[in-house]
């Protein structure tokens, strides 16, 4: 697998959010922004 396939299985991933959300591809990129963000403060607490 090289980083293309990841590039590739990525925007297939935001297309089925956006798909089932209904949501732009801004918004379930910034979803998961927010929530990579809420997950590394959840793991420096520990």
């Amino acid at each position: 697998m090289d980083k293309y396939d990841l590039y590739r299985k990525l925007d297939e991933h935001i297309k089925l959010l956006m798909d089932k959300s209904g949501a732009t591809e801004e918004e379930v990129v910034n979803q998961w922004l927010e929530s990579i963000e809420e997950t590394n403060e959840q793991l420096e607490k520990m």
